[in-house]
């Protein structure tokens, strides 16, 4: 029965650093794609077809 609870909050405990590890990575994908968006804004003259893509990934993050 030990066993059994060690191995449960084991589990668990793997469960939480595996979300955070993927939220620190999904954080770090956003941070780069970001900074890349800005470069791109600063090298492009018109950077409306831009700027309208990111207003809808940022929506579509929003709804998910």
């Amino acid at each position: 029965l030990l066993a059994k609870a060690n191995q449960e909050k084991k589990l668990l405990r793997n469960m939480k650093n595996h979300y955070w590890a993927r939220m620190h990575v999904c954080k770090a994908k956003m941070k780069v794609f970001q900074r890349q968006l800005t470069e791109a804004l600063k090298w492009r003259k018109r950077p409306n077809p831009l700027r309208i893509l990111v207003e809808a990934s940022l929506k579509d993050q929003g709804t998910k």
